[in-house]
């Protein structure tokens, strides 16, 4: 069962840097984390939406990304710009430089 609720933030960085450099290892000490920690990650994500997000590469040198990794990848990069959108109009609302003003008359 596809559970989008499940997904979170966390995971869909560490597929992404997975995707990016090639292994859990070089993913965990990117985002700070064990393998280990990269590896549940990845694991509650494929738990999340129901099929596996990666594959070992057959001569062992890491890990690339299923048809529905790569599906997955392509709206956390979505998901991403729209945060760093948002957090740059809240950016520009506290400098004053966006947002609304009232005038009464």
């Amino acid at each position: 069962m596809l559970r989008a609720d499940a997904v979170t933030l966390r995971q869909l960085r560490a597929l992404s840097a997975v995707a990016r450099l090639g292994s859990l290892t070089a993913a965990g000490k990117e985002l700070g984390l064990t393998t280990p920690a990269i590896h549940s990650q990845i694991k509650t994500l494929e738990e999340a939406v129901g099929a596996p997000v990666l594959q070992r590469h057959a001569d062992g040198s890491g890990s690339g990304l299923t048809q529905a990794g790569q599906i997955l990848l392509e709206g956390a990069e979505r998901v991403q710009v729209a945060l760093s959108q948002s957090l740059g109009r809240i950016a520009a609302i506290q400098a004053g430089k966006e947002g609304r003003v009232v005038l009464g008359v």
